[in-house]
């Protein structure tokens, strides 16, 4: 048996025990001079603070509560807490999208996903273990505040980023993928005031509280990955400017101020000496845009939240195959059109055994007497509904029900192996088999324990990052 221990490199439970040693000004002006020598690093200008914070919280509320438990014991069950919370979000958001059903689905798929298991195991205290739930929970409030039009729902959204950017610099794709779904919603035609309220004050109360972080600072508005939601910003004004013309001013008005306004952008455009653009010496661009659109036509018809998570799966899948390490943003994603699958598959399965079993609801004799002038929806209509439905044979569906069932027994069977097998012990510790049985090599923390015991506290050790790291948690 081993004691409870931090899996992640990075020295953030040092950081966690500071906080609650001595407070939030003393940590985010904390200088600590024993990493990086000799430079030596400011913490509170160069972490994200949301991981730190929140088990910080978690703790003086535990205490507060007569629970004394250490930081330590805090850090190692932070993941699997949040996990509890991804799964809730998952269900939130894709219940949005398709249904109860689905969310359901979805939820228990992310519970159990190796992807997401790497960074919800006990002891995997990382930013990853809890911004992934503000990943997914903001995009869920993006969808509830599009679908509803609410700006309570708005604001929340824009706390959500909020806690997302203090928690892992990963925010940068929430701040370009929720512009990549409004200007797909623009240049299809879907806009609404729904999509105006669910954007707008994302960028500006985003922009600005993303700002108070001091890892971030002015970086939310001087670099190169914010400028997308800015352009869209200034996009979706111009577009709700136009629609309130419309709205405004007659067919006849309406022509002349547009016919006014071209011609003061086309006399702007040729007093500028024009050199061609770069994208149309090169005809691989068309090729791209026209697999866009056929992308967007094999998903119609499309609803604004659909939408969004066809945008999200196929951005993870891109960014995934460039970097192996995002496959943490492509699993909930992948969970999530999972879920909307299966739960479609068996929603058609058993109502094509729900219809072919003798006695069908609500089709039986009695109600056939019933449908008199008080019935909303006489029989014979509600026969040609059915047949409208998509039913498939009796026995190929009890079939199929079996398959999938047993498909998702394996399923749980893999996500269990994988997570014994790669997850259930600290990587600082080695394991190996053999035919004698399992042999643990703990040479890395018997070096360090070595270290700790033959050096001063003020000995500088040389090590290469992650070594490093590893020495001054455990030294």
């Amino acid at each position: 048996m081993m004691q409870s221990y931090i899996e992640d490199d990075h020295p953030y439970l040092l950081v966690s025990s500071f906080l609650t040693k001595n407070g939030i000004y003393d940590f985010w002006n904390w200088f600590d001079d024993r990493t990086w020598y000799p430079l030596g690093r400011v913490i509170g200008g160069t972490v994200y603070p949301g991981l730190t914070l929140t088990a910080g919280t978690l703790w003086w509320l535990l205490n507060s509560l007569n629970i004394p438990l250490s930081v330590e014991t805090i850090c190692v069950f932070t993941a699997p807490i949040f996990s509890a919370f991804t799964s809730w979000a998952t269900y939130l958001l894709t219940r949005e999208v398709k249904g109860s059903g689905a969310g359901l689905t979805a939820a228990a798929l992310i519970a159990m996903v190796p992807s997401y298991i790497s960074r919800s195991v006990a002891g995997s205290y990382d930013n990853e273990a809890v911004a992934i739930f503000a990943l997914i929970f903001t995009f869920y409030l993006y969808i509830k505040t599009l679908n509803t039009g609410s700006l309570f729902y708005a604001t929340f959204n824009a706390l959500a980023y909020f806690y997302m950017v203090c928690s892992w610099g990963g925010y940068t794709f929430i701040i370009n993928l929720i512009p990549m779904h409004v200007l797909m919603c623009i240049v299809t035609g879907r806009y609404s005031s729904r999509l105006y309220i669910a954007y707008a004050p994302l960028v500006v109360l985003g922009t600005l509280l993303a700002a108070l972080v001091p890892v971030v600072g002015f970086n939310a508005v001087m670099t190169s990955e914010h400028f997308a939601s800015f352009l869209v910003f200034i996009m979706i004004h111009v577009v709700a400017f136009v629609y309130y013309i419309k709205g405004v001013l007659t067919l006849k008005c309406s022509k002349i101020v547009c016919c006014a306004v071209i011609a003061v952008l086309v006399a702007l455009v040729a007093s500028k000496p024009y050199k061609g653009m770069e994208w149309a010496k090169s005809k691989s661009y068309l090729i791209l845009v026209q697999f866009q659109l056929a992308l967007l036509h094999a998903f119609l018809p499309l609803s604004d939240a659909s939408s969004f998570v066809i945008l999200y799966i196929v951005t993870s899948v891109y960014f995934s195959g460039v970097m192996v390490r995002l496959m943490l943003v492509l699993a909930p994603a992948a969970c999530i059109t999972s879920g909307i699958a299966l739960s479609e598959a068996f929603e058609v399965f058993t109502r094509s055994i729900k219809f072919q079993l003798p006695g069908l609801p609500g089709i039986s004799p009695v109600d056939a007497g019933e449908t008199s002038s008080d019935s909303t929806v006489p029989l014979n209509e509600r026969l040609r509904q059915i047949k409208r439905l998509l039913v498939l044979p009796f026995e190929g569906s009890i079939l199929a029900i079996f398959l999938l069932v047993l498909l998702g027994a394996f399923y749980v069977v893999h996500c269990v192996w994988a997570a014994a097998e790669a997850y259930s012990a600290p990587s600082i510790v080695l394991t190996s088999h053999s035919h004698d049985g399992l042999h643990v090599f703990d040479d890395f923390r018997e070096a360090y324990a070595w270290l700790s015991h033959n050096t001063e506290v003020d000995d500088k050790v040389a090590s290469w990052w992650d070594y490093g790291y590893q020495n001054h948690c455990h030294g």
